[in-house]
């Protein structure tokens, strides 16, 4: 297979994944019918829909022409036959996969924590102030921990990866 085959393969998934955003970004249409707003805030059911299907026709674009797409990213000289990778090779690249998946999120939750922390701290004189409790201060050690623990998974991936081969036999 050529590399924008395999860059064909990234974008449909790709795809797929828009998809599902649009679809959860439908959820709040069923609250904008029954509520006539949104976690109680007035919203314009017009912009409630085009928020949602932006996502959607987007996927269904890149889900049906993904080959084309990747042609125009990729150069023809870049285009080439790519080697087949080996077992460990293969399971190195979906341990890099799951640990920037894992970063990510562990990111995003991270700064949202530090974000509370510091909320919570510049308010804390404040007539009402807010406070983190027991169970935020431990989401924010649990995102810590997992941006750490990924960050460590993606680092040291092939000595995973020879680890559980070596497992595995």
């Amino acid at each position: 297979m050529k590399s924008s085959h395999y860059l064909a393969i990234a974008v449909r998934l790709f795809a797929i994944a828009l998809f599902i955003y649009g679809l959860r970004q439908l959820l709040p249409i069923i609250e904008l019918v029954i509520s006539g707003s949104i976690n109680g805030m007035v919203v314009s059911p017009f912009f409630a829909v085009v928020i949602a299907l932006i996502p959607i026709v987007f996927s269904i674009v890149l889900w049906t022409f993904p080959l084309s797409l990747s042609r125009s990213i990729l150069k023809t000289d870049m285009d080439r036959e790519v080697a087949p990778l080996s077992q460990d090779n293969w399971l190195v690249v979906i341990l890099i996969g799951i640990g920037l998946y894992t970063l990510y999120y562990g990111l995003v939750d991270s700064i949202y924590w530090i974000y509370i922390l510091h909320i919570s701290s510049e308010n804390a004189m404040s007539d009402v102030p807010l406070l983190m409790g027991a169970g935020d201060k431990a989401n924010l050690v649990i995102s810590i921990m997992e941006v750490v623990t990924s960050m460590i998974i993606i680092l040291r991936s092939k000595t995973i990866s020879n680890l559980i081969l070596k497992i595995s036999k």
